[in-house]
């Protein structure tokens, strides 16, 4: 794993990257190059019966979308919530997911009671580790035997602090925190991971 030796950045840097990129027209869900990995959080989150879902740090709501769409295929339903503190994104996930099933907060997860983390069979990281200082106390901050899923980069870019050269790396840095199930390179440039919180 490398460091980037920047720090994180702030809900504005973000709302200006999400106005640039949406200012380039819309692109088919299937075409990002993060859709791999949205779709096998989905096949995890299916395969393990989860009836609710909490997604942090959700963007634009790209990867709920794509679960609505299998929650639809399969005729099921799930409690979704994703949190984010770009306004502009969430603004964003509100008008492309109309389920009413699926609630976007603007937030800063940080600033989070326990009792708002509380209440969800499994909780999403995709492509947010990497974008804070922070991310062991992201972690923690999931009830103890709850499901986990996650994604990280294997390359730097602005907003990143760090970056995971292969699935060792994921599983050094985050086997305090998370029991793992499985861990692979989905991508040429992503690995994922899933896996239960463990307790301290």
């Amino acid at each position: 794993m490398k460091a980037n030796g920047s720090r994180q950045k702030g809900d504005a840097f973000y709302d200006k990257r999400y106005i640039r990129e949406f200012s380039k027209g819309k692109r088919a869900i299937e075409e990002w190059s993060w859709y791999p990995i949205w779709a096998r959080a989905c096949e995890w989150l299916i395969d393990i019966g989860a009836a609710s879902l909490l997604d942090v740090g959700c963007g634009p709501g790209r990867g709920a979308s794509v679960l609505a769409s299998k929650m639809a295929e399969l005729n099921r339903s799930i409690r979704y919530e994703g949190w984010d503190f770009s306004g502009y994104a969430i603004d964003r996930a509100k008008e492309l997911c109309l389920d009413g099933e699926f609630v976007f907060r603007q937030c800063d997860v940080f600033e989070q009671q326990s009792d708002r983390w509380d209440g969800f069979d499994a909780y999403w990281f995709t492509e947010v580790l990497e974008h804070v200082d922070n991310d062991q106390k992201l972690l923690e901050m999931v009830p103890e035997g709850r499901a986990v899923f996650l994604s990280v980069p294997r390359f730097l870019c602005t907003g990143h602090v760090r970056k995971f050269d292969g699935i060792e790396d994921v599983a050094q840095r985050y086997l305090g925190r998370i029991a793992f199930r499985h861990i692979e390179q989905i991508t040429k440039n992503h690995l994922v991971a899933c896996g239960v919180r463990k307790g301290l």
